[in-house]
């Protein structure tokens, strides 16, 4: 996730995640020049998150914008420093990073993710309407069959 948004920062299609590296001192082009090379990143991030002496209030939008929704949690990773530089190198290593063509393709992806989710949040709504406008209907018969429900089931 961290190689993704590194890469759409690096891009430019991340505004909130330019000016979160930005707020820790690293420039598109930093991100740009190092796209391949995690373990700068991650290393750089820990040396301005120490060096800014940032309250946890401050620190907690950064590595949230860095990091995704999961930034809160990522501050004890960075706090662990050797070994998640271990886990960079090892990415590394393994051909993890992500390359400019694959950041620019898993945006496309991020982006088709959402169109098909809010798409199956409209057919779900679609096909619900029915169903929510016969209890809208019927809520005064629901409601007694339900309390009576209850009581039967409270006696057994």
């Amino acid at each position: 996730m961290l190689n993704l948004r590194i890469g759409e920062v690096a891009e430019g299609t991340d505004k909130k995640g330019v000016a979160a590296f930005e707020a820790l001192g690293i420039s598109q082009i930093d991100l740009q020049d190092h796209l391949h090379d995690t373990a700068w990143v991650i290393d750089t991030v820990i040396d301005r998150l120490d060096k800014l002496h940032l309250s946890a209030a401050q620190r907690a939008p950064i590595l949230r914008e860095i990091a995704g929704r999961g930034g809160i949690n990522i501050k004890p990773l960075l706090a662990l420093g050797d070994e998640i530089k271990h886990l960079a190198d090892f990415q590394k290593q393994v051909g993890a990073d992500v390359a400019e063509e694959n950041a620019k393709v898993g945006h496309s992806f991020s982006v088709l993710k959402e169109e098909v989710s809010a798409t199956w949040d409209g057919i779900v709504a679609e096909l619900g309407k029915p169903l929510l406008m016969a209890i809208h209907d019927n809520l005064p018969e629901i409601e007694q069959d339900l309390i009576h429900f209850s009581q039967v089931g409270a006696r057994r």
